[in-house]
């Protein structure tokens, strides 16, 4: 790992910068929110995460030099785009070219450090041998790290600079919410769970790649802090930014939209009605108190990330699809299990967070028997007629999917034997899942938003992959009562020692494919 110093010091270096622009964003968008952001526990939670992505993932560039998977289109396009050709496209990608872009000034900004830290340490150990110390103007030369500024490796490291970020941006989203509950939590529990959001597996596992998740992650996060800060512009601004990473961000962007029109409509009292026709009928009340509004909404600037949606929606139109290449793999499907098992993962994932927020108590009601009864008639169906095994699931043994369906999900008997678990799931998230307090009344639409945008993002896409069900994780982690420092740290470190067991997996446990290549375990 000696060889590697001016790696991991220029990836630092680099994920400090931009974690120091983030930082700025979240502190212009609520000073008071930010705060917290520079605290001890934060500080020291965001340097541990820094150096989880940065120090493994320098090992497993070691071992693993040449890109892999997903990679293999991914960094040659990101390649094109360093050699100023921008007119190239692969015919194989289907999200748009954000990472490509984004990764160019992160791979130079690297490049420079690189060499600086090369330099430096040169210098050092010259001086501490007594030798001269390297030309000055070797170290001024930066055409020679520029033109090889966009390896694989320094791709990679563009992922990972975001690590920092990420868990920046949680931790201001957790504070948001936290702030407005009755007891305030402590800054050591608030930079605790957000680092354990931050370690969510099928989240931190791509930042050791170069994939398009962590930055469309970071941009949708960012996205939904500036909606809850009431800053329509920023927000239309960001939520774009995570469109042109990947698609699905459409869907969920009109939940941050949402929530900008919902917290300028005139406020009620959250609703405490027992009337589940009440409740059914919320959505159309704030409808109609919308259109009212509308004059006041259009002066406050809501129109602005409107456009956000309306763009993609001609695009779709002009493209004939949603997806840029390899359309006939990526055709829409009617998935409907696919919501159950975003239910399934992430109430298994938040686990100790959802059975500390579930009511200790029960008192079933007849009508609550009936919506049961309904739920798992409806789960059953969604099993029955909407579970899809796409061609890539069947073919492709390299990823943890593959096993899930050949030894569960592929036998029908388990399938429905999973049910009660989904409805539980689901049933169980739904209970602890507080929506912006902010909203009153309109919480409820909030939650029907919420339940619709889960059902576009996830239903029409044919694949099933645990890193399709992060977004919903995350947006519903954040919205859970922040736990103990105690109980967070211990979730926390659960994650990373998952992540270290994937990572594990992934450098030193490879396989033999048929075809003679090598293959490696991963989400």
């Amino acid at each position: 790992m000696r060889a590697r110093a001016p790696d991991l010091l220029a990836d630092l270096l680099v994920q400090g910068c931009v974690a120091a622009l983030v930082l700025s964003l979240l502190r212009w968008l609520d000073r008071d929110a930010a705060r917290v952001l520079r605290s001890g526990p934060a500080v020291l939670a965001a340097t541990g995460v820094a150096l989880l992505a940065a120090v493994p993932g320098a090992a497993l560039d070691d071992a693993v030099p040449e890109p892999y998977m997903d990679e293999i289109f991914h960094v040659p396009q990101a390649q094109r785009y360093c050699a100023g050709d921008l007119a190239t496209w692969d015919p194989m990608i289907t999200t748009p070219p954000a990472t490509y872009l984004a990764a160019l000034p992160l791979a130079a900004a690297r490049a420079v450090a690189r060499h600086a830290a090369a330099h430096a340490l040169a210098a050092t150990a010259a001086l501490a041998r007594g030798a001269a110390p390297p030309s000055l103007a070797g170290a001024l030369d930066l055409g020679p790290p520029l033109r090889h500024a966009c390896s694989a490796s320094a791709l990679r490291a563009a992922s990972a600079a975001l690590a920092a970020p990420c868990f920046l941006t949680l931790c201001f989203l957790v504070r948001l919410e936290s702030r407005k509950a009755a007891g305030r939590a402590t800054h050591a529990a608030l930079a605790a769970h957000a680092a354990s959001l931050a370690l969510l597996p099928t989240h931190f596992f791509f930042h050791w790649l170069f994939y398009t998740d962590t930055g469309a992650t970071l941009a949708l996060l960012l996205a939904f802090a500036a909606a809850r800060c009431r800053a329509p512009f920023a927000a239309g601004l960001l939520g774009a930014v995570a469109v042109l990473y990947r698609q699905t961000n459409a869907v969920w962007f009109c939940l941050a939209l949402a929530e900008l029109v919902l917290g300028r409509l005139p406020r009620a009292a959250a609703l405490r009605v027992e009337s589940t026709l009440a409740v059914a009928l919320q959505p159309l009340r704030d409808a109609v108190s919308a259109l009212r509004a509308a004059p006041e909404l259009l002066r406050a600037g809501v129109w602005f990330p409107a456009l956000v949606p309306a763009a993609f929606a001609a695009f779709v139109a002009a493209n004939g699809g949603v997806t840029l290449g390899d359309r006939a793999a990526h055709a829409p499907v009617a998935h409907l299990a696919q919501p159950l098992y975003a239910a399934l993962f992430t109430c298994a994932a938040l686990a100790p967070g959802v059975l500390a927020a579930l009511p200790r108590t029960c008192r079933p009601k007849p009508r609550h028997v009936v919506i049961a009864a309904l739920a798992v008639a409806a789960a059953a169906a969604a099993v029955h007629r909407g579970t899809y095994a796409h061609p890539y699931l069947l073919a492709d043994n390299r990823h943890y999917s593959f096993y899930v369906w050949r030894r569960v999900l592929s036998h029908r008997l388990a399938r429905f034997a999973l049910v009660p678990a989904y409805v539980a799931a689901g049933w169980a998230l739904h209970v602890v899942r507080r929506p912006p307090r902010h909203l009153g009344s309109s919480s409820v639409t909030w939650c029907w938003v919420f339940y619709l945008c889960l059902v576009a993002a996830l239903v029409p896409a044919g694949l099933l992959e645990p890193r399709y069900f992060t977004v919903p994780t995350l947006l519903t982690a954040v919205q859970l009562r922040v736990p103990p420092a105690r109980a967070a740290l211990l979730a926390a470190a659960a994650f990373a020692a998952v992540n270290a067991a994937t990572w594990n997996l992934f450098v030193h446990r490879p396989f033999r494919a048929p075809d003679g290549t090598t293959g490696r375990f991963m989400y």
